[in-house]
């Protein structure tokens, strides 16, 4: 884990709870507009998706896909008055669906414990590993040597960059549905790399509204991994942004670990990107990131 200091930078407490805000509002957007399923109710109805206001609680849920990146509340802080019977509440919601494993974000720097043993004693635990919030702002961007064919996807291309976050993220196949309505949907730009062949080997969804971009999936297949594909996904991503006259970029990953490879951060680092919120996840007790091997076929 890093220092606070090296985490920062050169930012004060005010410029970082500013940012840690933008951050989270831009978040919100994203997955909201993402369980929209690009206006699909169809499609919202057959996933089960539902985004709810536990007063200022924001709580995602889809019946119909096991994953932790789709089943989440956002907002529940210990130094809110009404902190614990709003947990009862976020907690509620997804009992009342049958949800068996969401998250309940929390952020790290909190000084009372009381929240957290009331959701120990709702059944909840500390996941293992907490995430970070990072954020990138206006300052210019260095680019490296371009070496892969990196295009903005079009519809064509939604089936494969669906594929391509689906087995990235060990999500069920019912979630590349939903990925796959967000290509070409209006906030949404889309960006892969692709082979000699003309095949997306790599692909990254970045939601923008208006002064706010928010990275919000990126994937690369396995055998193409190590080739720097990621980074000039990034570099696009980031460019286009800054083009779109963006004042923050925002980006969310697992923190470092020691002992652990964590190429998603460091790149994220390399690329002018500074944490500003650590989240601890609570789960229900037992949980794990990979789903049942039930829950990974399609609906």
């Amino acid at each position: 884990m890093f220092r606070r200091r090296q985490r920062l930078g050169s930012m004060d407490d005010r410029s970082v709870a500013e940012a840690a805000a933008r951050a989270e509002w831009i978040e919100r957007a994203a997955h909201c507009d993402l369980m929209t399923c690009g206006g699909s109710p169809v499609l919202q109805r057959r996933l089960g998706l539902s985004v709810a206001h536990c007063g200022p609680s924001l709580v995602l849920r889809s019946r119909g896909i096991d994953s932790l990146l789709f089943n989440r509340s956002f907002g529940l802080e210990d130094s809110m008055p009404d902190a614990v019977p709003l947990a009862d509440s976020v907690v509620a919601r997804f009992r009342a669906q049958a949800i068996p494993r969401y998250f309940v974000h929390l952020p790290a720097a909190t000084q009372s414990d009381a929240l957290r043993r009331h959701l120990h004693a709702l059944g909840l635990s500390r996941y293992p590993r907490s995430w970070h919030v990072l954020v990138r702002e206006r300052e210019s961007l260095a680019t490296g040597p371009l070496s892969q064919r990196v295009e903005r996807a079009s519809r064509r291309d939604a089936a494969a960059v669906a594929a391509l976050m689906v087995s990235g993220f060990d999500m069920p196949e019912a979630a590349g549905s939903l990925i796959a309505a967000a290509v070409g949907a209006p906030r949404w730009h889309t960006y892969v790399v692709r082979d000699t062949a003309g095949e997306a080997t790599a692909a990254l969804l970045m939601h923008v509204d208006a002064e706010l971009a928010h990275i919000t999936l990126m994937s690369t297949v396995s055998t193409y991994r190590r080739r720097g594909a990621q980074r000039e996904l990034l570099e696009r991503a980031v460019s286009v942004a800054l083009d779109l006259g963006c004042q923050q970029i925002s980006a969310e990953t697992g923190e470092p670990v020691s002992g652990e490879a964590n190429p998603a951060h460091e790149l994220l680092e390399r690329t002018s990107f500074r944490v500003v919120r650590v989240r601890e996840n609570w789960a229900p007790h037992g949980t794990r990131w990979h789903a049942a091997p039930s829950a990974r076929a399609a609906l």
